[in-house]
């Protein structure tokens, strides 16, 4: 189990959960690389004030823990039925209190002929709760949130399918993923594979980060690559999957245009 401490001075209590949830929906794939996700509106005010929301979280990675044992999944499945737990308790603004679970499990298929023997899902088990702001020894409890996030399986060749209309620009040497973890490797030249300078590749990930979508690139450290890669939430919408295609085709767009203008 792990044991985390979360503070934000930057988002309310509706985006809290909703990305709250976005995260915990986030694939298994490649945990190195840095995630693409939907960014928070540039736009909105910040708040400054400290800990306006901040709790605890406990993490049960049961699906790593809890491994098939029937020999009918691919090696190093979990357990069919097993799910990851998410249980933690947060503060919003002092004066609004959630507190729950949130769990998820994998696809999970055969070992003879990969057949889905069980799908992606997700489900919340969420009290909510308010204190009096004049006394905030005073609570009340409100309600619940109980359901799941629907999961579109076929959401990963959508999101391929789109990202491969960027080969029309000379510059997306190759466009490659499986199902939600993508690539795209950026090149100063298609046929010799010579790779677009770190400057350039940095301008396409910084613009995708004003337009809201955040991605990041292959490697780590001082060996960064110029692969920009793509790991969404598996609850990620077909509406922001066009929207993430759309930004990182300006992106690109404005990119080449700049190396031409070199």
């Amino acid at each position: 189990m792990r044991h985390s401490t979360l503070a934000s001075p930057r988002w309310g209590a509706a985006a809290l959960l909703l990305a709250l949830t976005g995260l915990l929906a986030a694939p298994l794939v490649a945990p190195r690389l840095a995630p693409a996700a939907l960014a928070a509106d540039d736009q909105q005010p910040l708040l400054s004030e400290d800990d306006v929301i901040a709790g605890t979280m406990d993490i049960q990675f049961n699906t790593r823990t809890s491994q098939d044992s029937s020999g009918d999944l691919l090696e190093n499945s979990p357990a069919q039925g097993v799910q990851d737990k998410y249980s933690f308790s947060l503060s919003v603004a002092k004066t609004t209190e959630f507190a729950g679970d949130i769990t998820r499990q994998p696809n999970l298929y055969s070992k003879t002929l990969r057949r889905r023997k069980q799908g992606a899902a997700l489900g919340f088990n969420v009290n909510l709760a308010v204190k009096n702001p004049r006394d905030l020894k005073q609570k009340k409890n409100i309600g619940k949130l109980v359901g799941g996030v629907p999961v579109d399986e076929k959401n990963g060749a959508y999101l391929l399918d789109g990202l491969r209309t960027l080969l029309k620009h000379p510059w997306v040497g190759d466009v490659r993923g499986r199902g939600l973890f993508a690539g795209i490797e950026l090149v100063r030249d298609r046929r010799t594979k010579e790779a677009m300078p770190a400057d350039r590749i940095k301008g396409v990930v910084d613009f995708a980060r004003r337009n809201g979508v955040i991605v990041g690139r292959s490697g780590g450290g001082r060996h960064l690559g110029n692969t920009i890669v793509l790991s969404p939430p598996l609850v990620i919408t077909r509406a922001e999957i066009d929207r993430v295609v759309a930004v990182l085709d300006k992106a690109i767009e404005e990119m080449g245009g700049q190396l031409g203008a070199n």
